[in-house]
């Protein structure tokens, strides 16, 4: 009769404290924050700004589709960038981004830089940094025509993922093979000059321009995936504004 009574708390026991554990799911998600791409461009000008936060963005939407990966907002990024007055320098090094990296809570952060040749060539960089040692455990690159963007940073992007150790499942591969339909540069300018644009909370505009990018290039799912992010963030603060008022 003891052992049974004892048996039975053990049982209860066990069960408690099973159901009080918390989701592996959880525990094994990664957190990344992506930093602006830098321009290394021998010509750089007024054009390829936009680039530096496009790149950015891609590597962001790309990265998004994978379920083990959390991905810091840009809106937090940016603030901490602006704190520390990193965002007018542009000065990130192995321990200033394990800084930036600790204060939003990644394990990881992904440096980029970009250089435009004299031709409608391009290369792309990227660091992986490791927030806790400050380490980059893989550098990497891609190369190609301007007008294959899409398809050089869905390159890339796998590349980090890889790097990462994550396992995508089908429906990840899916999602991130749709992110590779080609559009023109033409097009892609308009969409980075859209990113600026809602970065400076003119979202008008970037509405517009973004639904001239899709109407050009339909299936641009970028674009589609960029505008509705930014919409229901506009809601969100007309929402907290009335609420501010009452």
């Amino acid at each position: 009769m003891l052992y049974m009574k004892i048996f039975t708390s053990v049982f209860l026991i066990i069960g408690l404290l099973s159901f009080c554990q918390p989701s592996f799911a959880n525990e094994a998600q990664l957190t990344v924050a992506v930093l602006d791409f830098k321009d290394n461009s021998p010509l750089s000008s007024e054009e390829l700004k936009p680039m530096q936060q496009g790149l950015a963005d891609m590597m962001i939407t790309t990265l998004s589709q994978v379920g083990a990966l959390q991905i810091v907002e840009r809106s937090q990024l940016d603030a901490i960038m602006e704190e520390m007055a990193l965002a007018q320098s542009g000065m990130i090094d192995e321990s200033t981004a394990q800084k930036v990296g600790n204060i939003v809570g990644a394990h990881y952060l992904v440096l980029g830089s970009f250089m435009k040749g004299f031709k409608d060539d391009i290369r792309i960089d990227c660091r992986i940094v490791q927030t806790e040692t400050a380490v980059t455990l893989k550098a990497e690159e891609v190369s190609g025509d301007l007008e294959d963007i899409l398809q050089l940073m869905n390159k890339l992007g796998r590349k980090v993922i890889e790097n990462l150790d994550v396992k995508l499942n089908s429906k990840e591969k899916k999602s991130i093979e749709q992110l590779e339909k080609s559009c023109s540069y033409n097009v892609l300018r308009d969409y980075f000059k859209a990113l600026n644009l809602i970065q400076k909370k003119k979202f008008r505009k970037a509405d517009g321009l973004l639904g001239e990018v899709i109407r050009q290039c339909p299936d641009f799912r970028r674009a589609v995936i960029v505008r509705k992010q930014m919409r229901a963030r506009v809601v969100k603060m007309l929402q907290e504004r009335k609420l501010n008022k009452k």
